[in-house]
């Protein structure tokens, strides 16, 4: 893992609470740090890319920039 990616992790994990999310299993698990998305899909920072099966959910519920 890269280090910006475990600083903004340790960061999220500090300072970010999650709503909906169980904290302590969230707390334990390793985390996902999406750095970018074009359309349906998403890629992290180890360069994995993901199909945005949720269509936006957080997006539609906390609004959208």
């Amino acid at each position: 893992m890269r280090d910006d990616t475990r600083r903004w992790i340790e960061a999220d994990k500090k300072h970010c609470w999650h709503p909906f999310t169980p904290q302590q299993a969230w707390a334990e698990s390793e985390s996902l740090v999406l750095v970018r998305g074009e359309g349906a899909w998403l890629w992290d920072s180890e360069g994995r890319r993901y199909l945005d099966g949720n269509s936006s959910i957080w997006t539609n519920i906390h609004g959208h920039n």
